[in-house]
């Protein structure tokens, strides 16, 4: 006969006998699952006010960039240039005649960024890696697509959300568990956000393609765009908000064949960017009004 052994109990009340491990991923799921749900319902709100947003918010916003972002005024030349080519690029798609602003950013990184309110701008290290007017008109159809899709409000509303979720949670005393969904959600925004890298340079292939009538130089556009170490440093793309150079080349090679558009090299406009500043004027000659001057002191 088996005999009783009395179950071992604890006189402290504040002792779980719960998992503390246990406990945790539970508690986990649960937020995760409210901050997925919350998260959905704002971003769905906010896509409702961005697709009826009144036109005078980008006004408002293109107000508050051009105050942050400003071309060198040595620079303003070139700018001008650009700026006739963006116009033209503009042309080709619907926002032909609206108004967008753009700017040179004088920085040793290579990068070209849509900002809110229609500014666009380019670093000068990035143009002076430029060798055709063709790899330019393709970075800005690749920055009118971002316009095109939305994608600067969207990416803005995104990160306002999650902040002030992820700042609830914190509030609230849930800061260990803020920290793992808060790398979770960012793992989810770079994926969210290669995609809508591939979006833009697809809507740049196809800006590229009207303007010139063929889209040579739209591959090699990547070449130059290429980041030392990049598959190194975003372990293939994963950690990355932009997929890497070679799955981008390789994405459109593909749909320049499926849409059996003309890729060539003789259609390539040279392209060169001046980023010294003018020679000052040589001083005008006042020999002959000193002289002038003299001879009436005299008198």
């Amino acid at each position: 006969m088996a005999k009783y052994v009395p179950r071992e109990t604890t006189d402290n009340v504040n002792v779980s006998r719960d998992n503390p491990l246990g406990v945790f991923i539970k508690a986990l799921i649960g937020l995760s699952a409210l901050m997925a749900i919350t998260f959905v319902v704002l971003v769905t709100l906010s896509e409702v006010f961005i697709r009826f947003m009144p036109e005078r918010v980008n006004f408002a916003l293109a107000k508050i960039i051009s105050e942050r972002i400003d071309t060198p005024e040595h620079l303003e030349a070139e700018r001008e240039r650009i700026q006739q080519i963006l116009n033209q690029a503009l042309a080709q798609t619907r926002f032909e005649g609206d108004e967008f602003r753009l700017e040179i950013l004088e920085t040793d990184e290579k990068n070209a960024m849509a900002f809110p309110g229609r500014t666009i701008a380019i670093t000068t290290e990035l143009l002076k890696e430029l060798k055709y007017e063709n790899e330019l008109v393709m970075i800005l159809g690749h920055e009118i697509g971002h316009y095109h899709n939305n994608d600067h409000l969207r990416s803005m509303s995104r990160a306002g959300i999650l902040m002030g979720l992820v700042g609830l949670l914190e509030i609230g005393g849930a800061g260990s568990a803020s920290s793992v969904i808060s790398g979770t959600t960012n793992l989810f925004f770079g994926q969210y956000s290669r995609h809508q890298e591939t979006m833009a340079d697809e809507f740049g292939l196809t800006v590229l393609d009207q303007y010139y009538g063929h889209v040579d130089g739209a591959v090699n556009t990547f070449e130059v765009l290429r980041q030392a170490n990049e598959k190194m440093l975003t372990l293939n793309g994963i950690l990355s908000t932009h997929p890497i150079t070679d799955q981008r080349m390789e994405h459109l090679e593909k749909l320049i064949t499926q849409m059996e558009l003309t890729d060539e090299s003789d259609g390539l406009i040279p392209f060169e960017f001046n980023p010294e500043p003018p020679d000052d004027e040589e001083p005008e000659d006042d020999s002959d009004d000193e002289e002038r001057s003299a001879d009436d002191q005299t008198a």
